[in-house]
């Protein structure tokens, strides 16, 4: 069996969490995920106002498979805590 893609390795680390962090897993399943463009500028992972993720396909591939999901896991907790609903008027690029 070949190497996965970074997108799989995504799709795979979201199954991986429905076992082990079904929190997590259930906000991941309900979030659109995309790879982000590369002339879009980011360097890493992030979410949205939607609570969509996009991902750095050169980012993901540094991750360790644990990693993964501990990335993931952070981002579903932006949409679970409210991040830009409580954002106010705070400078998000501080």
């Amino acid at each position: 069996m070949g190497q996965l893609s970074e997108r799989d390795r995504i799709l795979k680390a979201k199954i991986d969490l429905s076992q082990q962090r079904p929190f997590f897993a259930y906000i991941l399943m309900n979030m659109g995920i995309e790879q982000s463009d590369p002339k879009d500028d980011l360097p890493t992972m992030g979410v949205n106002q939607y609570g969509d993720l996009f991902w750095n396909e050169t980012f993901v591939k540094t991750l360790s498979d644990e990693e993964l999901k501990t990335v993931l896991c952070h981002e579903a907790m932006h949409v679970a805590t409210l991040t830009f609903q409580r954002e106010g008027t705070r400078d998000h690029g501080l």
